[in-house]
């Protein structure tokens, strides 16, 4: 129940099993805890006891404790949610500056033309905002729900060797836009190719080296004029690609 509820304080998604796991043993403690208050308390004040403390518990659980993040000998020991929880209650449901908000915004400007491929890392926060409509995104990390073809698929393209026929898989896949992380090895080969133009470079506050997203389009005839207007969208942006990842 304890790892679960630092879970759930952790990620959102895991508050569902929290409550799975911690309702019949907090159901249990109580039940407890009334039949032994019953002896010397009367029941509406045991009940605006467990009231009180069942909001504290709701409130520690939002807003967690401390003001800053608390590190030890440079490594990142605790981080308080309360400024992501107050922004989720507000409607806000994740923080833009850790996600690829710009790569999402550009293509939703440029329409470049479908398929979508995206890598592991980004799949899940690219399909929230992108399908089923405009873009249906190739992969995600949800491998308990169709298995794991897809893993390897997508390993077979953007693993640390990249198989010499990666070109082949995204021409069978039908895939037109690509938008992946910079650190993926993938991108390097995108630049490098000639059926492909980079349109599109998002780097993160910071600059972590992973943290940061490359759009390439399938350059063909058909293609041309998407290209050319994404990279004015780019450029407007100041978001056009400059040089190969990594330089």
């Amino acid at each position: 129940m304890l790892f679960f509820a630092w879970q759930a304080t952790s990620h959102m998604r895991y508050i569902p099993l929290f409550v799975i796991v911690a309702a019949l043993p907090i159901g249990r403690m109580l039940l407890a805890y009334v039949v032994w208050w019953e002896r010397f308390l009367p029941g509406r004040l045991i009940a605006g006891t467990m009231l009180l403390k069942q909001l504290v518990l709701v409130l520690f659980l939002l807003f967690a404790i401390g003001k800053g993040p608390l590190l030890w000998r440079g490594q990142l020991v605790w981080e308080p949610y309360a400024p992501r929880n107050a922004q989720w209650l507000r409607g806000v449901g994740y923080q833009a500056e850790r996600y690829q908000d710009a790569a999402c915004d550009f293509l939703l400007l440029a329409e470049p033309p479908g398929r979508l491929w995206t890598n592991l890392n980004i799949g899940g926060f690219m399909i929230w905002r992108l399908s089923p409509e405009p873009y249906r995104v190739y992969t995600d990390s949800r491998f308990d729900v169709h298995g794991d073809s897809r893993q390897r698929v997508e390993m077979s393209i953007n693993g640390l060797e990249i198989r010499p026929d990666w070109g082949d898989v995204l021409d069978d896949l039908g895939v037109n836009v690509i938008v992946l992380e910079k650190a993926t090895p993938l991108v390097m080969a995108l630049w490098e190719s000639p059926d492909w133009t980079p349109v599109h470079e998002w780097t993160a506050p910071g600059n972590v080296w992973r943290d940061g997203t490359m759009t390439f389009i399938r350059d063909t005839a058909e293609h041309t004029e998407a290209i050319a207007r994404a990279e004015r969208i780019a450029a407007a942006l100041g978001e056009d690609p400059q040089t190969p990842p990594g330089l």
